[in-house]
């Protein structure tokens, strides 16, 4: 089993990569990200150094891509490589968010398709695409069947991705399968290169402030929002589960906790994990954090999960969630959970 893994450094793929090497003795990844080898990556898998490989590069080099797979096909490809949202970045250089996130997705497809035993495509793609509420958004809950309505280049290119995936699966019986992430979470979120600051989870952001042991300054109306939280790494027990699987009864699945968390027990939730962890009500220019509580639908909503629960994935609880992260920041608080105003390779 060689699994190719594009953005295999950041938050999510490397939790991904990690639990592959866990579950499957016999797996060899191959990590392909733009980003250096760092410290921090390298020591994430240095038990399972003699079966992980890790190369800096980009996905638009058909030569490299061409080079990869020269000494052994691989099985499976988990796509996860991309630039995120940063309203600054996109205004600065919108092209950038369309050459990498759209026109890589395209490169790797080309090289994909020539490739002689591939059993499965995982294209990691993004709540954000049910973008914005629209008449048409479901009250209860979002199902992967839309609207859509991506309103950011991120959101757009990714579901652009998203579509040529589809097509390539059709066109070149590439077993392609699409999955759509809530509010992240978990060990290996930090700043990057493809990732800034501001793009943070709000647990990123009280961890930091139970590091710092100081309250979390949060605006009054947040206390009236919520959202769909989960943990990167139960978001990669949910893709071993769909690469395990021979045949998929659907192409594309949500991977969230399935429910909305008022931020009141999101909070309780944390401070169960981490007792050092506190908030604050301030006044909305002196936050940290404010969140819209008009924000419920679309996007913002709780994701349906009842396709991949109907595979027999389930997630942890949240305070397991927050506890395991706890545990993992804390053997480096300084370095697995910078400040915000430094970046982490």
């Amino acid at each position: 089993m060689k699994i190719l893994v594009t953005g295999g450094t950041g938050c999510v793929l490397s939790n991904v990569a990690r639990h592959l090497l866990q579950r499957r003795t016999d797996a060899r990844v191959v990590i392909l990200d733009s980003a250096a080898p760092s410290a921090l990556s390298t020591s994430y898998f240095e038990a399972f150094s003699d079966h992980v490989e890790m190369v800096q590069g980009d996905i638009r080099d058909k030569a490299l891509l061409r080079s990869l797979a020269q000494a052994e096909a691989f099985s499976h490809v988990i796509h996860g490589a991309a630039v995120t949202h940063d309203a600054q970045a996109e205004r600065h250089d919108p092209v950038r968010f369309i050459d990498i996130n759209l026109n890589g997705t395209v490169s790797l497809l080309e090289w994909l398709r020539v490739q002689p035993r591939i059993e499965r495509y995982i294209h990691v793609s993004t709540g954000g695409v049910y973008g914005n509420p629209t008449p048409f958004s479901p009250v209860d809950i979002q199902p992967e069947t839309g609207p859509f309505d991506p309103p950011e280049l991120y959101a757009v290119c990714k579901y652009a991705a998203e579509l040529v995936a589809r097509r390539y699966g059709v066109l070149f019986g590439i077993p392609v399968c699409r999955i759509r992430l809530s509010d992240v979470f978990g060990p290996m979120e930090r700043p990057t290169g493809a990732r800034s600051a501001s793009s943070m989870s709000l647990p990123y952001r009280m961890m930091r402030t139970a590091i710092e042991r100081r309250p979390l300054r949060v605006s009054k109306a947040t206390f009236d929002a919520g959202g769909d939280y989960l943990s990167a790494e139960d978001i990669s027990s949910a893709v071993f589960t769909l690469l395990s699987r021979r045949e998929l009864p659907h192409d594309v699945f949500n991977i969230a906790a399935g429910r909305l968390y008022p931020i009141p027990e999101l909070f309780r939730s944390f401070k169960s994990a981490i007792p050092d962890f506190a908030w604050e009500a301030v006044s909305a220019d002196q936050a940290e954090v404010s969140l819209d509580p008009a924000n419920r639908l679309a996007r913002y909503n709780a994701y349906s999960i009842a396709r991949i629960t109907g595979l027999g994935w389930a997630s942890r609880s949240l305070e397991e969630q927050f506890k395991s992260y706890a545990d993992w920041v804390g053997e480096d608080p300084q370095r697995r959970c910078p400040k915000l105003h430094e970046k982490s390779p």
